[in-house]
């Protein structure tokens, strides 16, 4: 299935914060499959194609730069799965009432 200009991803980025960039063929981005991972993945995952790679992006000063490549079901584990460590406060630094 393609997005709504016919369009499939070639190249899907995921980084660590959790942003999506997609390519298609021509190395042009295809905006209404970017965004938030969780946002995005099921319109990812219908629109690829056997061709698709996807890829853990970084960024560079030349831009996105591939750190590696994972298969589309670690891709969709990624995208799903739950950041708990963002909705976590973090650790208190106070030191404890104990006198050692």
């Amino acid at each position: 299935m393609s997005n709504e200009q016919g369009r499939y991803p070639r190249h899907v980025y995921l980084f660590p914060n959790g942003m999506v960039m997609v390519f298609d063929d021509t190395g042009q981005q295809i905006p209404e499959l970017q965004g938030r991972d969780s946002e995005v993945i099921d319109r990812i995952l219908a629109a690829a194609t056997g061709f698709t790679q996807f890829l853990l992006g970084e960024w560079t000063a030349a831009g996105p730069n591939c750190s590696g490549s994972v298969t589309i079901a670690e891709f969709e584990r990624r995208c799903r799965e739950e950041r708990i460590t963002e909705l976590l406060p973090a650790p208190s630094r106070r030191k404890s009432g104990r006198k050692r």
